[in-house]
């Protein structure tokens, strides 16, 4: 074992031997496996050990520990080193402060959920999700002891599904088992049996939980979910559960700081380190508006990143505003789609005279605007297809649960790179959405006919005179937003909301050229498409989103075709020139006139 050097022994037994210490090779601290002879003296199990082990030493996730490339020792024992992890095991923590809060419980099962599917991606499975296999520190929790189930001794263990201790090899459906018995030691303190479920328990805080902890716990391998994605979706919609009513979740107020966190003014973050919203520790502002701020927040447990929409105190009396910035929250949970940004909690802090902080908690993007991406310079037709493609695939969930989100911009498209692909859309800022359907009891706000809700630079007209506004307003959106690609300007501008409200309501858009920016030709199929989608009566633009997105995903998956001659569409006055910033145009950003 020269390759390593000051190894000192942490645990022994019949099946393999641990030790830590210094690996000259890899230049770090690690945790040396080495199993007996005995253990490995099966061919067929030895071998499951090293697949396993050169399995894991594949994989790069942040929620997943490190391992290294199985060796074989002087003495013909074969040992595996991991990097050693900081922080303290989920175990010792169980051990010192007992169950976690369900809400704590759900994120860590979350971000296990992440790891576990990119290593399913990769055909490496767990197979028994242990608590002390989870480190928890203060940048990610992660999950290690891959290729340890084939070294244990043979003996029942709760975190193995059935199947597995039954001598069945094991696969995705048994880290399924795995995980929903980790979940049920998170919130009980202690493992599951096998002849026993959650259903008996009598934990009304988790309530809403069992469902999903049940079915993973399914003897059945059929009767489960299929894949840890599937829990992690399944845990989004028992989430929505847990709030229901206007008033959003009521916790114990924030230990904050003297400084209330909406003082902040500093977007270096200098002013907001320490203070404290619940779990999340705030480290920097984001960015504000005319109803609050966004901060970048981490979990104290969990070390997730997150952003965090705080509403400024003078909003707090308006009911009906925070009725709306709540119905935000419920509505991205209640279409629960990849490409919408994730809403983890919505939370009022009860004050004497009323709410004393209201906040919602989402998930932390990391990239640019389609406005920012537009500004820059010319966009490649397919680069525009793809980004609009996806926001159809976003909009289109969203109506199929009955919201319509009227503010459709590009501010409100961000681009970020997940799964090694570039521009993956994540659809922002429901904040205006209209309900036109619940699937639960969920509080429908609607707004009064007559009243303009939306952002200038996108409205329908149907939004601009005040008219009745389904769906298809988005659609209209969504044209303004391919014009605007294809042309590196927008249809319809002015100097004030009247004079561009006019030019919505009666001119036809300008005409598009042969060619984009980037000297890329125009193909008459997708010039109808857009002035299809810009149509003044909704009744003849294209009646659903995935009519628009099926259209848009053949144009991308055939050669472009020549472009025509002449401009497309009936010839107008040319409009002035592509404004200089696509958000909240005019200055008005979005805008409510009753």
């Amino acid at each position: 074992m020269n390759r390593f050097g000051s190894l000192t022994p942490v645990e022994a037994n019949s099946a393999y031997e641990v030790s830590q210490g210094f690996s000259q090779e890899h230049q770090r601290e690690v945790t040396l496996l080495v199993p007996t002879a005995q253990t490995l003296a099966d061919p067929a199990r030895a071998q499951q050990f090293i697949d396993a082990a050169r399995g894991s030493a594949l994989l790069d996730h942040p929620a997943l520990g490190h391992s290294f490339v199985p060796i074989k020792l002087g003495d013909g024992r074969w040992s595996m080193a991991a990097e050693r992890l900081p922080g303290t095991t989920l175990l010792a923590h169980l051990q010192a402060h007992g169950p976690l809060n369900p809400d704590d419980a759900t994120e860590l099962v979350r971000v296990l959920c992440e790891g576990l599917e990119y290593a399913h991606r990769r055909r490496v499975v767990h197979g028994e999700l242990r608590p002390e296999w989870v480190v928890l520190d203060d940048h990610h929790p992660r999950l290690t002891g891959f290729a340890r189930i084939f070294v244990r001794p043979d003996q029942p263990s709760p975190f193995i599904a059935p199947e597995v201790l039954a001598g069945a090899a094991p696969t995705a459906a048994s880290d399924v088992y795995s995980l929903g018995a980790l979940f049920f030691t998170m919130l009980t303190g202690s493992p599951p049996s096998h002849t026993a479920s959650m259903r008996g328990a009598q934990v009304a805080p988790v309530a809403h939980l069992l469902p999903v902890v049940n079915r993973c716990l399914e003897r059945e391998v059929s009767a489960r979910y299929r894949s840890v994605t599937e829990v992690a979706n399944a845990l989004k919609r028992a989430d929505g559960t847990m709030v229901s009513h206007p008033g959003g979740r009521v916790v114990e107020p924030a230990k904050l700081s003297d400084t209330n966190p909406m003082t902040i003014s500093s977007g270096k973050g200098e002013d907001g380190l320490g203070q404290q919203l619940g779990p999340y520790v705030l480290s920097g502002l984001l960015g504000e508006g005319s109803m609050g701020r966004v901060f970048r927040a981490r979990h104290t447990l969990l070390g997730r990143e997150v952003a965090i929409k705080v509403l400024r105190p003078d909003q707090y009396k308006n009911t009906d505003l925070v009725a709306r910035f709540f119905q935000e929250a419920r509505t991205v949970n209640q279409i629960n789609h990849e490409h919408i940004v994730e809403i983890i909690d919505f939370v009022q802090e009860p004050g004497p005279h009323g709410p004393s902080l209201v906040y919602c908690v989402m998930e932390l993007l990391q990239g640019q605007s389609l406005a920012t991406l537009a500004e820059s310079g010319p966009v490649a037709m397919s680069r525009s297809l793809n980004i609009v493609r996806q926001l159809c695939d976003a909009l289109a969930a969203a109506h199929k649960v009955g919201v319509v989100p009227r503010d459709v911009k590009p501010d409100n498209i961000f681009l970020i790179e997940r799964g090694g692909q570039r521009d993956y859309v994540k659809v922002l800022d429901f904040g205006v959405a209209k309900l036109t359907s619940t699937k639960s009891d969920a509080p429908v706000i609607s707004t009064m006919d007559g009243t303009i809700i939306g952002t200038p630079i996108c409205m329908a007209p149907e939004q601009a005179s005040g008219g009745k506004v389904d769906s298809r307003a988005d659609i209209w959106a969504t044209g303004i937003i391919l014009y605007l690609l294809l042309t590196g300007r927008l249809p319809f501008e002015a100097g004030n909301f009247g004079a561009l409200a006019v030019q919505i309501v009666t001119q036809a858009a300008p005409p598009l050229p042969a060619l984009t920016p980037s000297r890329e030709p125009i193909s008459p199929a997708l010039g109808a498409l857009v002035f299809k989608c810009l149509e003044k009566d909704p009744a003849r633009r294209p009646q659903t989103m995935g009519e628009l997105r099926d259209a848009l995903a053949a144009m991308l998956s055939r050669p472009a075709a020549p472009a025509m001659a002449a401009d497309m569409a009936p010839q107008v006055s040319p409009q002035p020139g592509r404004a200089r910033r696509l958000g909240p145009a005019l200055g008005l950003g979005a805008v409510v006139v009753a």
